[in-house]
């Protein structure tokens, strides 16, 4: 554990297994600890992918954290299988058919197995 006071008041507590040692790396011109701008790099990409998983949420809304974690499991399939496709067919396509189509897909090969 870290604690790192960036300014007068101001205490972050940082939790990581990755990092051994505080280190600063004041050649970047980032006064903080290494920790920090790894932490920051990933926030983009985290931030980004919650946003897109937000234009076409499909989550119902339960009390039980189960079925919340299995949905948004879903969602995060969902969100990679279209980056995926986009990135390997160049398919400019929008994304609520290609959930559509994938759902077709599915429910296409669960009635060939019956």
């Amino acid at each position: 554990m870290i604690t790192y006071v960036p300014r007068k008041n101001s205490n972050v507590l940082l939790l990581t297994s990755c990092h051994t040692k505080l280190k600063v790396d004041n050649q970047q011109g980032d006064k903080g600890p290494n920790i920090m701008n790894d932490y920051n790099l990933g926030k983009r990409s985290v931030d980004s992918m919650d946003a897109r998983i937000e234009d076409f949420c499909s989550i119902r809304k339960t009390n039980k954290y189960t079925m919340l974690m299995f949905y948004f499991i879903v969602e995060v399939r969902i969100n990679n299988a279209f980056l995926l496709m986009r990135h390997k067919q160049s398919y400019q396509n929008i994304k609520k058919r290609f959930m559509r189509e994938l759902s077709a897909g599915q429910a296409h090969r669960n009635e060939l197995s019956k």
